[in-house]
């Protein structure tokens, strides 16, 4: 009996991606004017275009490709030409040949750009959160860091992004409650993770900006109003409002009789009313109040009017 194996495609894995940065500056001259760092050969990318960088024509590239160009490096950008001779160990031919066919296809791939002549960009796996507390004076700040996350790291990380430089540190894991669950007629027994919090004391205070108590630029009613008007809408509509009683008529039918018992309104029949409401949808005639209506009713009732 044959037995089948299900194989899985093996996937390699992904090389470093770091994308080139286009760089037009990166000398760096002291107050006296004197040159520390000379200019690090300029990168392109395939989205960035440079019209002043580029290789050799198509008639050029061919009598190079035959050896029939000794003078190929006067028809060559100086960028371009100063990043071929920079290159330890120097570039292969097939390379320099893509080189020179197209700079800007060439250098839109990563892994033909040393790591060396590019900017790291290093962004953060984690988040920081600092939190209000109007109990602790404005040279103390709170922070939610993760569990991992040390009195060294986040005086570091405060003083490299923010400039900002800390006295001291203090630092106190939360625990979570413990939380029973019952699965499947068992009892397990569950806690989530727990909280670290960090308070730095700080050189220079920080003040909270005071918060924002009227929302009426926002339209914070009007957007809870219609939220609400929308949740109710679906629900009469959808499976709820089918097999649940309208709540909402009901109470304006007690209400309706409780008006009619406290002789707060006159009770008429429907022929009696479709006239007066015709004449006031017309505009003829106004809405009639409640003690004309009960005046007329008594007069129609003396008359012997059914």
């Amino acid at each position: 009996m044959a037995r089948w194996r299900l194989k899985l495609p093996r996937n390699p894995p992904l090389p470093t991606r770091i994308p080139p940065i286009l760089r037009t500056r990166t000398s760096k001259i002291d107050h006296r004017g004197e040159l520390i760092k000379p200019n690090t050969p300029r990168l392109w990318n395939a989205k960035r275009r440079i019209k002043t960088s580029h290789g050799l024509t198509a008639p050029q590239l061919q009598l190079y490709r035959q050896n029939r160009l000794p003078a190929w490096r006067e028809h060559v950008s100086p960028d371009v030409l100063s990043f071929i001779d920079a290159q330890q160990p120097p570039l292969t031919p097939s390379q320099l040949l893509r080189l020179l066919a197209s700079p800007a296809a060439y250098f839109s791939h990563p892994h033909n750009v040393p790591a060396s002549s590019r900017k790291q960009v290093y962004l953060p796996q984690f988040s920081i959160t600092l939190t209000r507390t109007p109990h602790n004076p404005p040279s103390f700040a709170t922070f939610h860091v993760p569990l991992w996350f040390s009195k060294l790291d986040l005086r570091s990380y405060l003083l490299s992004l923010y400039n900002v430089p800390v006295l001291a540190i203090r630092s106190f894991v939360t625990p979570a409650k413990i939380k029973a669950d019952m699965r499947r007629g068992r009892r397990f027994i569950d806690r989530a993770p727990s909280k670290k919090k960090m308070t730095v004391q700080l050189v220079e205070p920080f003040i909270w900006p005071e918060e924002v108590s009227d929302f009426a630029e926002w339209e914070k009613d009007e957007y809870w109003r219609v939220g609400r008007a929308q949740v109710e809408i679906q629900r009469e509509e959808g499976t709820w409002g089918k097999f649940n009683a309208d709540l909402r008529h009901r109470r304006a039918i007690s209400q309706q009789a409780r008006d009619l018992v406290n002789g707060g309104r006159v009770w008429r029949s429907t022929w009696m009313q479709l006239p007066a409401q015709r004449r006031v949808l017309e505009g003829v005639a106004d809405v009639v109040p409640i003690k004309t209506q009960a005046v007329e009713e008594k007069s129609v009732k003396g008359k012997g009017i059914v």
